[in-house]
């Protein structure tokens, strides 16, 4: 059981209390009750709250500021108001502006969720409101993405609280903050990832870049998370059986649409081989095990064809579409070697007209192989047998932009295996020299090599 103090040293204390308290000021002012900055300044005579944010950008020295509306610089004192315990929370008093790249975050008064009580709904807030306006596609986005931080755990909204907390102190959302909070239950490290790569990034068409000063600065983290996920989009890939270079460079819109899908985290790094495989409709991953994992794979899929692109996105995607057209009819080999004028006019007239592009393509294939013309084929529907007699060969798919191989496509079969070959055997490829030791040993009835 505690002594009670004794009441000379309580009185003592009492107006220790209320001198610290009155020397801060009282907390009258609009936006006391909102996350307490780590900086304040006066710039043109406006007061402005920063929160540090280095952490997020590699302890590069990083504030977001914002304008405190509705304060004026003799008001704040470095009061902030009680906190749910009644202890009296004191922010930073007005001190010089701080050194660094300054994330300018628009109106204080925007800071927090405001009149936007989650209990009420997210209906309650405009559609214009940008959550701390830094967060990827604004609000809509994140509760669109990110639910799990609206979930009412024992009449209280800990997630709202915990990303404020995180972004004001520069650290990113863990898992096991999310545990201690209550949320997010089975959330893939991944979504994580992707939260924490976006949160500085205002532009949400290209979140490779983050704004500072009105300029354009590298989003470093969401480089390394983007290079993350493709990394395990092509071991997938390969995983499945597909040569991944090969495929991104045959299908360079869906790749892309594929990977920018899977950056978002919705997929785990455990279940991407399986999603891709359902994606592409490989054998023995049509149907996943159980309906939860399908209704997942089936909405994330759907969102693959959606997923869309910045600036002139009809025109990247058709340009994108447009050489994929073009690799199909005549062959990555033959389009590479194109001039830019030549492919910009290839482009230009499948924005106009895909049937045109089509036409002029099936024309060029036609004249790159003449013994073709005539019997509505394409490079892709021709070079089958070609890629086959490779592989045995090789033991390996060919790359389609070697000569080597390309230049045999619409010669008689038995002339392009021969001439394969000779290249195998003149530059010593192993799995053809060990197949032809074990014919021959074979032939002669000696040990068969394996």
């Amino acid at each position: 059981m505690t002594e009670p103090i004794d009441r000379g040293l309580q009185e003592e204390l009492d107006i220790q209390k209320a001198e610290e308290a009155a020397s801060i000021g009282t907390p009258n002012w609009a936006g006391s009750n909102k996350l307490v900055a780590d900086a304040a300044f006066v710039r043109n005579g406006v007061l402005y709250f920063a929160y540090e944010l280095s952490s997020l950008f590699d302890g590069q020295p990083t504030w977001v500021v914002y304008e405190a509306s509705g304060v004026n610089p003799n008001q704040y004192k470095g009061n902030w108001g009680a906190d749910g315990a009644g202890n009296q929370r004191v922010g930073p008093r007005i001190g010089t502006e701080p050194d660094g790249l300054l994330i300018e975050g628009g109106n204080f008064q925007l800071f927090t969720l405001g009149a936007g009580d989650p209990a009420r709904g997210i209906d309650a807030l405009s559609d214009d409101i940008d959550l701390v306006d830094l967060v990827d596609e604004g609000y809509r986005t994140l509760v669109d993405n990110y639910g799990f931080f609206f979930d009412e755990v024992n009449g209280e909204f800990p997630g709202m609280e915990l990303l404020f907390s995180r972004l004001g102190q520069g650290l990113p959302v863990t898992v096991q903050d999310l545990q201690s909070a209550g949320i997010g239950a089975n959330v893939s490290q991944l979504k994580l990832d992707y939260l924490n790569a976006t949160i500085a990034s205002r532009d949400s068409d290209n979140p490779f870049v983050y704004t500072v000063n009105g300029e354009e600065v590298v989003n470093q983290k969401y480089v390394d998370h983007y290079g993350k996920v493709e990394g395990l989009a092509e071991a997938a890939l390969e995983e499945l059986g597909f040569d991944a270079t090969l495929f991104e460079k045959e299908n360079k819109l869906f790749y892309k649409q594929l990977v920018n899908t899977l950056v978002k985290g919705n997929i785990s790094s455990t279940m991407m081989t399986e999603f891709i495989g359902y994606v592409l409709g490989v054998e023995g991953y049509e149907t996943p095990d159980d309906a939860a994992l399908t209704n997942l794979f089936s909405s994330v899929a759907k969102s693959v064809k959606s997923e869309q692109f910045s600036t002139s996105s009809t025109l990247f995607a058709n340009a994108l579409d447009a050489e994929s057209l073009a690799i199909r009819k005549i062959g990555i080999g033959n389009y590479n070697a194109l001039s830019e004028d030549k492919k910009r006019e290839i482009m230009l007239m499948y924005n106009d007209s895909v049937d045109a592009a089509t036409n002029m393509l099936q024309a060029m294939f036609e004249e790159y192989y003449p013994e073709y013309a005539g019997k509505n084929l394409d490079y892709a529907s021709v070079k089958g047998k070609y890629l086959n007699k490779w592989q045995g060969i090789f033991g390996e798919a060919p790359d389609e932009e070697d000569v080597n191989w390309s230049d045999q496509i619409g010669k008689p079969i038995a002339e392009a295996s021969k001439a394969y070959m000779t290249h195998a055997y003149n530059t010593g490829n192993p799995f053809f020299n060990r197949n032809i030791a074990t014919s021959i040993n074979q032939a002669l009835g000696g040990v068969v090599i394996r």
